[in-house]
């Protein structure tokens, strides 16, 4: 997670299975009405990868808000692809009241089938 005040950056390494289940067991603290975008940053070896897509959601408790975009095509090469979500303004985390507690995130990447 990339924040626009140029706070510390949260980056989990997900190269392994190690490094998705710390992530999967070490939640982090936003900041009510902090602006943050997702960055994604990936290799791709083989062959060229078309139609790749990234959807976020967000759950608390009953309520969900899932987003989806396309990233596009991309061809091997040995340099690392970056994606950042949204690509061109800052999201904002929920403020106020109401909107305290804990959330639960489920960030995908995967091929459009079609």
């Amino acid at each position: 997670v990339v924040f626009e005040d140029n706070r510390h950056d949260i980056t989990y390494d997900l190269d392994s299975e190690e490094g998705i289940q710390h992530l999967r067991d070490t939640p982090f603290v936003m900041e009510e009405g902090a602006k943050y975008k997702f960055a994604v940053f990936f290799r791709v070896n083989r062959e060229i990868v078309s139609g790749l897509r990234f959807r976020n959601k967000v759950r608390r408790h009953v309520f969900s808000v899932s987003e989806e975009v396309v990233l596009g095509s991309y061809a091997p090469q040995s340099t690392t692809h970056e994606f950042l979500f949204p690509r061109h303004e800052w999201a904002e985390a929920p403020s106020g009241l109401m909107y305290r507690g804990t959330y639960q995130a489920e960030c995908k990447v995967r091929r459009d089938p079609h």
